[in-house]
């Protein structure tokens, strides 16, 4: 009987493939982009991690202010992308150490969700770290670590196997298990708005790069899909995104990018 051997699906090449890093690394057509990813990721390796503190996320509870800690937590993130992407374009290893301590920092966040979306810790101000409530925020933040692994996981795990294990296990937990067992208590799985093609398609390519089950992976597409499909169902039919013009690439954009993984 022949076995059949599950290929991992790679939404783009992993950093080690000079050969398809040196095409984007030589393209004049995106030169300014790349020239500004370097010299953020070089402003980055010189500073500090970014310090997000617990009074900054009771402010949304006490003061009703959310850009304080939103600023913060976004800052993180994108400090990790030019990381990512710098040492994906010269893999000098130049970057290393500051994308791991990047990771490090947003691993250790008792919740990834935003404080003005988490409603799941009654008159708590702080998270609880044991469940993860997963909006906009927390499926993005999944998105970008998993990026981070596919990109670079040869070269993480050669730094630190534990850091890898714990960072596919969380996100395991947090975009996946949480998802297969409380998916239909999210109000977004209704498919009213944005929040349903933006959090599925950050799910989605988080779940093809850490699940390598291939019936766990198509159940678990499949069940964001029936979310997508209720979207599209209530979707207006002239193609018009009564959000705004400014949020069409956060909802039937995210549409197509959820439909081109799928």
């Amino acid at each position: 009987m022949n076995t059949i051997t599950y290929k991992p699906i790679r939404l783009f090449p992993a950093a080690e493939n000079r050969q398809r890093w040196e095409i984007i690394r030589n393209n004049k057509s995106v030169s300014g982009f790349i020239d500004n990813v370097i010299s953020q990721a070089d402003e980055t390796l010189t500073g500090e991690i970014i310090h997000i503190t617990a009074s900054a996320y009771i402010q949304f509870h006490t003061q009703g202010n959310r850009s304080n800690f939103e600023k913060l937590y976004a800052a993180r993130r994108i400090s990790l992308e030019n990381l990512v992407l710098a040492e994906a374009l010269t893999y000098q290893g130049k970057y290393l150490n500051k994308i791991v301590d990047y990771i490090w920092a947003i691993l250790n966040e008792p919740s990834w969700c935003a404080p003005a979306h988490d409603n799941l810790h009654g008159s708590d101000v702080l998270p609880d770290c044991r469940t993860e409530n997963v909006d906009i925020f927390s499926a993005s933040t999944a998105m970008t670590l998993s990026a981070t692994l596919m990109l670079l996981e040869k070269e993480l795990t050669e730094i630190s196997p534990n850091l890898v294990k714990r960072l596919k296990n969380t996100l395991l937990e947090r975009a996946v298990l949480n998802i297969e067992e409380n998916l239909e208590h999210y109000w977004w799985a209704a498919g009213k708005n944005n929040w349903t093609p933006w959090i599925c398609s950050n799910l989605l390519n988080t779940a093809v790069i850490v699940l390598n089950d291939p019936e766990r992976l198509t159940r678990y597409a499949n069940a964001l899909k029936i979310c997508v499909d209720r979207y599209i169902e209530q979707y207006s039919e002239d193609g018009c995104c009564d959000e705004g013009a400014s949020y069409f690439f956060l909802s039937p954009a995210r549409m197509g990018l959820f439909g081109e993984t799928l």
